[in-house]
Formats: structure tokens, sequence, C-alpha cells
């Protein structure tokens, strides 16, 4: 626990070690697991079960995932997206993250103004847009959107993951939020199911 207030947990760690009644056997845990404070009870034990599960098990997932033939990845070809975020770094990371799940209509705009250009000059089928940006903020891109009457889904991204924010999200119209660093599995979730409606309605539609 890396902030606990009115002490942090680096404060709290130092103070254990100075009663050595609390201090047991040294172990070997994982280290590098990140929960937001606003974490589901299941993201919690996914992440307990990754921490303390034996390293055998652990090592032989990894060498799983290695050797997981790729054409069990997914074919999200004919699903467009767009991506949408003030920070070069960001985008391109989030491209690759898409990429890799099998995505290949990729297009990128720097703030709600130029994704309303962009979407001008070629339609998407999935937006993913940050919420806090210069010129034309994810609220305001949602709400300009639908108030032109676009249904597609909007997938909000923010690096705040209080309850008032994502509240906000959906109030303006968004279908779902993210938070960031955005997860691959939480985003392969995410966006397969509004894929399956995609083409569910496209075939009703054909």
């Amino acid at each position: 626990i890396c902030d606990h207030p009115p002490q942090t947990g680096l404060a709290f760690a130092a103070r254990v070690r100075l009663c050595a009644d609390y201090l047991g056997h040294a172990c070997r845990r994982a280290s590098g697991e990140w929960l937001l404070n606003t974490a589901a009870p299941l993201e919690l034990l996914q992440v307990l079960n990754r921490i303390f599960a034996p390293e055998s098990v652990a090592e032989c997932s990894l060498e799983s995932a290695i050797a997981a033939p790729t054409d069990r990845q997914q074919d999200f070809s004919d699903i467009a997206l767009l991506i949408v975020d003030d920070h070069p770094i960001n985008r391109r990371l989030l491209a690759d993250q898409l990429i890799s799940l099998g995505f290949s209509q990729v297009a990128v705009a720097c703030d709600g103004v130029d994704a309303l250009g962009a979407l001008q000059q070629q339609a998407a089928d999935i937006v993913l847009t940050d919420v806090n940006m210069p010129n034309m903020d994810g609220y305001q891109l949602t709400e300009r959107l639908r108030q032109q009457g676009r249904t597609l889904p909007i997938v909000g991204v923010t690096a705040n993951a209080l309850a008032e924010e994502r509240q906000r999200c959906i109030e303006v119209g968004m279908d779902s939020c993210l938070s960031k660093p955005v997860m691959r599995e939480d985003l392969l979730a995410s966006l397969s199911g509004y894929a399956q409606q995609i083409r569910r309605r496209r075939e009703k539609e054909a």
C-alpha cells in the first residue's frame, strides 16, 4: 500500500520495522501490482492471486502466454476506432494495444475539435477519448456527438478513478469509462462487447 492518508504506506512500513513483534520471516512476493482506490472486489482478488500464486504456477502461466499461438487473436479488422488524446505518447501506446488485440482500422485525433473533423472525413464505429484535453475535452466531444445524433459507442479514458468522474462520463453520454493506465484485458473486454453489438446491428440492417 503506497498511499493511505493520513499516513502513507511508506511511513507505515517504517514504523512496522521499528517494532520487532510485527516482523516475521522474510518471504519473496511479487512486486509491481497496482490497484486504483475504486477497484472492484474481483480486481483485488485477481491481484492477490497473482501475488500469492506459487512461482511455478506463475512461470507456467508466463510460458503458456508466450507459447500461445497467434491464431487465437480475435479479428476486429471490420471495426474502425478513433483514439482522441492530446498526449502523443498516450495515443501511440493505445494504438499499439489496439493493433495487438486485432484492430487494424485505428485513427487518432489530438483533441475534441480534431476528432470532429476526423469523423467528418471518415466514419468510426467506436470512439475512445481522453476526458481531459485542451480546446475541447472528452465531455464536450461526447455532448457534441450526441447532439449530432451519433449513437456510436464512446468510451472515456480517465486518470481519475473517482466514482464521481465515472458518473459524469455516463451523464454526458459516454457508454463506459476506463481508468489509466488502461490494461490490455480491460480494453479487450470493453471493446469486444461493442464490436459484437455493431456486427449484430449491421446484420439487421443488411
